[in-house]
């Protein structure tokens, strides 16, 4: 009995040890919305504040938590949908929520610091719409 106990514990160890090594843990203290107007900055407003960001690498998913500017604790869940390709160490794909609004979302924390996600469906009539995260840091 003694036995079967210390195996149970040592494998269930064993498989949250394996379970962390497939997240990662990043924080930012804020993100923005962000509408281009003539290919330049149009609009720049925060939207979020203290921003947990957790990525599954095996599941491809990102879940974002986050303070909004009435003082919620909000939380977000983009799932991978496909690979777009990739500029460099940038990985850039189509995801979607909750609701099933689709994102082009570009992995940009090791070269500057930013998760970019492009809104499928434009927040200003048709003027390309994204989320910056900026000043994203490894917990």
């Amino acid at each position: 009995m003694m036995k079967s106990v210390l195996i149970f514990s040592l494998l269930f160890i064993l498989s949250n040890k394996i379970n962390a090594q497939d997240k990662i843990y990043y924080n930012s203290p804020m993100m923005e919305i962000v509408i281009l107007q003539n290919n330049e900055i149009g609009l720049k407003k925060p939207f979020g504040r203290n921003i947990e960001i957790e990525f599954d690498k095996f599941f491809k998913t990102y879940y974002l938590t986050y303070y909004d500017e009435n003082g919620t604790y909000s939380y977000f869940k983009l799932s991978f949908l496909k690979d777009v390709g990739s500029v460099g160490k940038e990985d850039v794909w189509i995801m979607y929520d909750e609701g099933n609004n689709k994102y082009v979302v570009a992995n940009q924390i090791e070269t500057k610091g930013r998760l970019v996600l492009g809104v499928e469906n434009t927040l200003q009539g048709d003027k390309p719409s994204y989320f910056w995260i900026n000043d994203i840091q490894q917990k």
